[in-house]
């Protein structure tokens, strides 16, 4: 999960600037929003949700949940499509 987790933590904020919140993109992937802190900026919201992704939490949520749904929104995004 480390490579995983820097490569996303790389991809997401580009693509989701607002953190976990923008375009529902956690809670669309199975992700409790309750479980992060909120109103931080997108970066640092970005790094608590995947390092609480990493240690199992987050809700009803994995990596692989998480890439799928990026993928409906960015279907071409390269970095995604490696990680899926």
């Amino acid at each position: 999960m480390p490579a995983l987790r820097t490569a996303l933590q790389s991809v997401l904020p580009m693509l989701y600037s607002a953190g976990p919140t923008d375009r529902d993109i956690w809670e669309r992937a199975g992700g409790d929003l309750a479980t992060i802190t909120l109103g931080k900026p997108g970066r640092s919201m970005w790094f608590e949700a995947l390092k609480l992704l990493g240690n199992g939490g987050g809700g009803d949520i994995d990596a692989r949940s998480l890439v799928a749904e990026a993928l409906k929104d960015y279907p071409r995004n390269e970095t995604l499509l490696a990680l899926s």
